[in-house]
């Protein structure tokens, strides 16, 4: 189904992705439809190995490498200049790529056996809470892929550390699974990125990954509240 350019449902430590051939335009334009996914919003490409990460960026700093054998395969995303196999649809026309080992064993079997990456937001609706089950996945995506790898729940459940390394820097655009004190095991040169219009990793919407439950807002957690008639807060 991958080769023949379909977006199929896959499981990581992370969340469960949303995966296609990263080199395929029409098949990520589809991983964007499905998901009701703005086209500015980049995508993370997934690979087997450091050494398949020169495949996928033009240019891989030393302090990348070093981030990718502390933390990979694991959840840590590091963005790099892109190379000119990646569509510029998968990095919302940006000039760098995200790209992550993702360690998740059937993931990564799979991933072996493609001669191509896989470009793979989360398998969810835009603006939804990512899937951490093939169940969640089928809740939300029933009917719109035609295939769902299931691998059991994911053992992280929250997305993958964005980082971009620029001049022996690590600028964490996105805080996730892999933490800022578990980067400084690397590195002291660390600093926090700010939102800018022109997104350089996803993640960085004003409103993202919103649940849909009830929040009451209360002084006093022993107070019996009537939840039917409180209000919703949106």
């Amino acid at each position: 189904l991958l080769a023949k350019g379909e977006a199929v449902a896959i499981p990581t430590e992370t969340v469960y992705g949303l995966g296609c051939n990263a080199y395929s335009d029409s098949a990520v334009r589809n991983v964007f439809n499905i998901k009701g996914r703005p086209t500015n919003n980049p995508l993370i490409v997934h690979c087997y190995d450091v050494n398949s990460v020169g495949n996928i960026a033009a240019e891989v700093p030393d302090l990348a490498y070093r981030l990718f054998e502390r933390f990979s395969p694991g959840p840590l995303s590091i963005v790099l200049p892109k190379g000119n196999h990646i569509p510029d649809i998968v990095t919302a026309g940006n000039d760098t790529v995200a790209i992550r080992i993702p360690n998740h064993p059937l993931t990564r079997q799979l991933l072996e056996l493609l001669p191509f990456p896989v470009a793979a937001p989360s398998a969810n609706k835009f603006m939804s809470v990512s899937p951490t089950s093939a169940s969640h996945v089928r809740q939300q995506l029933n009917g719109l892929v035609p295939y769902i790898l299931d691998g059991g729940e994911s053992d992280n459940g929250i997305e993958s550390t964005v980082v971009k390394v620029e001049n022996d820097i690590i600028k964490v655009l996105r805080q996730g699974s892999v933490t800022i004190e578990n980067l400084q095991q690397v590195s002291e040169n660390i600093v926090i990125g700010k939102p800018d219009k022109k997104l350089e990793s996803p993640g960085l919407f004003k409103k993202h990954y919103s649940p849909n439950t009830r929040l009451i807002l209360s002084t006093d957690i022993t107070v019996n509240i009537d939840y039917d008639n409180t209000a919703l807060l949106t």
